[in-house]
């Protein structure tokens, strides 16, 4: 941040940031990502998915393994269906203004930051040999049409 703060002599606004382990992101969702960006007046814009399964089906586990409590009655007795939409960083795109990312020392800004919904298969972000071979998986069904 030190270098972005001495050195923006181009005068740029905003940062990009497009992790290379977030291969299956196009350059539709760039754009789509900018507009965004744009029509909001945003400081930041951070691409995220929907989760999987609800957060609200997960819990920590004792050492003992033991499952007593570990899922509220409530949350139990719902269908999952029914429970709320829950989304999660995919790390495929940040978008944030230099300005207020330097101010702050985090591309997560405290406000004026916006979500970016993008779909789970280009959400893919390769962190182990699953996540590889999903996308090659997902990269192959592209390519066929």
């Amino acid at each position: 941040m030190r270098e972005l703060s001495g050195n923006n002599e181009i005068g740029w606004s905003h940062l990009a940031c497009l992790q290379p382990t977030s291969p299956l992101r196009t350059s539709e969702n760039i754009l789509e990502a900018v507009n965004l960006l744009e029509e909001k007046e945003a400081d930041a814009v951070i691409s995220v998915c929907k989760t999987e399964h609800s957060p609200l089906w997960s819990n920590t586990l004792p050492e003992s393994l033991s499952l007593d409590h570990f899922i509220p009655e409530a949350v139990q007795k719902t269908p999952s269906q029914q429970l709320p939409s829950y989304y999660r960083l995919n790390g495929a795109l940040y978008f944030c203004r230099i300005s207020r990312m330097i101010e702050e020392r985090t591309l997560f800004l405290k406000n004026g930051a916006y979500a970016y919904v993008m779909n789970r298969k280009d959400s893919i972000d390769i962190d182990d040999q699953v996540d590889f071979d999903l996308a090659g998986i997902y990269l192959g069904q592209r390519s066929q049409g």
